[in-house]
Order: C-alpha cells, then structure tokens, then sequence
C-alpha cells in the first residue's frame, strides 16, 4: 500500500469478486467517481421519469416541474451526501445502483451477483461503507445541554 493510501485512509488493496468468469474489482473506499456516477444517475433516473410524464402532463406544468428537478439538482438533492440519496441507498434499487456505480457493472449483473454470492457482496458493501463513512461521520449530532438555572442562579433572590 502506498503512503497516500494509508494517508487517505484506504486499508488494503481492491476487493476482488469473480463470478461466471468475470471478475469485479471494488475500490476499498468510495471513490469521488463513484459518489459522482450515484448522483448523476439518481438524477439521470428522476429527469427519465419527468420525461415519461411529459405527455400527460399540460405543458405549463410540465415546465413548472421540469424548473423544479433544476431547481433540486441545483440546491444539491441529489448530492450523493443528501437525506434523499441515503435514504435511496437504504432500498434494494439503491443498493444495486451504489453497486452498480462501484463495480463498473450492470444492475443486471449486480442482481445476479447478489442472488448467487450474497454473503460476498454484503461483507464487500460493509466493508467498503464503514472505511469510507466512520460512524462518526455518520452519527446524527445531540442538541447542545440546556442551561442549567438552578446553578446560574445560585445565590441571587
């Protein structure tokens, strides 16, 4: 391992997986390309699902939803750290497309590999998952103590 792996932290080499004489290599941390492919495609994903919509919607609000899916991306919804995107990534879809986006593969691969090597892929997914995100980082964060009167009041009538 290099000193800029150890210095960003990744442990070890790449992950390998083979299966049907193809194999997977993930990378041991998540990777920028990575966070950047799972925001591009859960946008990629909405503005497809706008477009279905764009016949049976009238076109004035086709376009007011079509401001609104900019106007989302812009403010960072579909930002690979967002509520909406972990959310998502909770879901077997989301899981197949974090995957998917890992391990250069098709969702359709990802779904065979998950039904024939489940255990592989789960400790591969936890593996990479807790190096790349310390549950520090993920720890929701306590509210501050209330002031405690009783002691700020102390001698005063």
């Amino acid at each position: 391992m290099s000193e800029r792996s150890a210095a960003l932290g990744i442990k070890g080499p790449p992950k390998v997986i083979e299966h049907n004489g193809k194999t997977y290599t993930v990378a041991p941390v998540l990777t920028h390309g990575t966070m950047l492919a799972v925001e591009t495609k859960l946008y990629e994903r909405a503005k497809a699902a706008l477009l279905e919509l764009r016949d049976v919607y009238p076109a004035d609000e086709y376009l007011k939803r079509a401001d609104e899916l900019r106007k989302q991306r812009e403010t960072g919804h579909f930002a690979f750290e967002s509520e909406h995107t972990m959310a998502f990534l909770e879901t077997t879809p989301g899981t197949a497309l974090l995957l998917s986006c890992m391990m250069s593969a098709e969702p359709a691969e990802i779904f065979e590999l998950l039904a024939h090597k489940p255990e592989e892929m789960r400790t591969i997914l936890t593996e990479v998952m807790e190096d790349s995100l310390p549950k520090e980082a993920l720890a929701p964060k306590r509210k501050a103590p209330g002031p405690d009167l009783a002691r700020r009041n102390r001698g005063r009538r």
